[in-house]
């Protein structure tokens, strides 16, 4: 799981691809999570968001505002962002790949 701290709270997170939206939920776990299902078995999980901003089934392109960030309660610094997980064939991944291209999922 990566987790991207972010100043401030509120701030809008980003689809980093097109896709469809899976699944929008909210539990103790991911606190208000999105995922996204960009196809070829590959999903993006978007978790402890502040807001959502989409719902199941929507199809959104790539830079479309999905929520917004919050304090991610698994730091010890009360950093606000949000928890990005990267699954393929629903195996969790490091997904380093993504933060390496010049999109941003942050504005």
């Amino acid at each position: 799981t990566e987790y991207l701290s972010i100043s401030g709270h509120g701030n809008a997170v980003k689809s980093a691809y097109a896709g469809k939206v899976a699944f929008v939920g909210s539990n103790a776990q991911l606190g208000n999570y999105v995922i996204i299902d960009i196809g070829l078995d590959v999903k993006l999980w978007y978790c402890f968001l502040g807001e959502t901003y989409v719902k199941t089934g929507d199809i959104i392109a790539m830079g479309e505002i999905i929520g917004t960030t919050s304090t991610i309660p698994l730091r010890d610094d009360g950093a606000d962002g949000f928890a990005f997980i990267f699954s393929y064939l629903d195996y969790i991944v490091a997904p380093e790949f993504i933060f390496e291209s010049d999109f941003s999922v942050i504005q």
